[in-house]
């Protein structure tokens, strides 16, 4: 019988009384509680390689995939280039970063300590309250960027022709769509203390 038990006996406890039971497959325990072994091969778990979630999860993977491989070669990986072309725009706090793209504390912190350690930021004093010091880009970090621009830019050309043009822009409106519709407020000053991150 296929599965993994739990060895030959396992130790119970029912009432206060320690005492030994035969050995029980995990494969007969998930079914026992789903009822029928038809439901794992028939029913929504099943087919939940046509779910919207493995869909997207697989579509964002591919489509990161292409943008890594152009970026590599300059040591930067996509998720930081969005992270350094959004702080090139102005200085811009820990709070708006993580509100306008909808980071969690632990993965802007991670994002962030790498592009400090690499020089590609720095904390400024200008419009700082104190608490919190806005972020902006280092000569260097501009400097990246103007080397990447054209590589980014091919990987926009390899990315909308893997997808097609209408899928592109589909794509592209759902994602301003959400941004515009989810309501995510931003941190508290509470909040962007913790995600303070020096370099390194």
């Amino acid at each position: 019988m296929p599965g993994v038990f739990l060895g030959d006996f396992q130790l119970i406890y029912r009432n206060g009384a320690r005492r030994k039971q035969p050995k029980i497959w995990f494969e007969d325990i998930i079914l026992s509680k789903i009822g029928d072994k038809s439901a794992l091969n028939h029913g929504p778990i099943a087919r939940i390689g046509d779910s919207v979630l493995m869909g997207a999860r697989l579509l964002s993977r591919s489509i990161t995939v292409i943008y890594d491989d152009k970026l590599r070669p300059f040591g930067v990986t996509a998720a930081q280039f969005i992270l350094l072309s959004l702080i090139s725009r102005k200085p811009i706090t820990r709070a708006d970063i993580a509100r306008l793209q909808h980071l969690e504390r632990s993965t802007l912190t991670r994002n962030l300590k790498s592009i400090f350690a690499k020089g590609w930021v720095e904390e400024v004093r200008d419009h700082a309250n104190g608490r919190s010091r806005p972020i902006a880009l280092t000569a260097a970090g501009k400097n990246l960027l103007l080397q990447t621009e054209p590589e980014w830019l091919a990987a926009e050309v390899e990315a909308t022709a893997l997808l097609g043009a209408d899928a592109m822009i589909t794509i592209v409106s759902v994602a301003d769509r959400f941004a515009h519709s989810t309501g995510v407020a931003a941190p508290t000053e509470g909040h962007d203390e913790h995600l303070r991150c020096h370099p390194a």
